[in-house]
């Protein structure tokens, strides 16, 4: 991969403010600045954050669990994420910030893994 803080991205969702977020196999949710999308800013862009909650968080373990397979707006500033690990994720808009503040609380727990996830205007 070409920038740091990704490996192997699955899913890309735009955010309101001009940032996108994407998400994939390491389990980790990445934001970042779209308006700097040609990276012009450093040879490698980093990301404006970096969220961990599916699966093992720490690492210890390499396992699908982690695998983050569908990252989706909800419409308020926060993402909704879904994943390998049989849950669907809600990460809240941080106050004042962009980005989704980093502690996500599990919204919807299932018996097998999430592939997919949207969200409809009407709520």
């Amino acid at each position: 991969e070409a920038s740091r803080g990704v490996s192997g991205i699955l899913s890309l969702s735009a955010m309101p403010g001009g940032e996108v977020a994407s998400a994939g196999r390491d389990g980790k949710i990445c934001i970042w600045d779209a308006t700097d999308a040609a990276g012009q800013g450093s040879p490698q862009p980093a990301p404006l954050a970096v969220m961990i909650g599916h699966g093992d968080a720490r690492g210890k373990e390499v396992t699908n669990k982690q695998v983050v397979v569908d990252l989706v707006h909800d419409g308020a500033g926060g993402l909704l994420s879904s994943g390998w690990d049989q849950t669907v994720r809600r990460w809240p808009r941080a106050s004042g910030g962009p980005a989704p503040a980093p502690g996500a609380e599990q919204v919807l727990p299932h018996e097998q893994a999430v592939l997919a996830i949207t969200v409809l205007s009407d709520g």
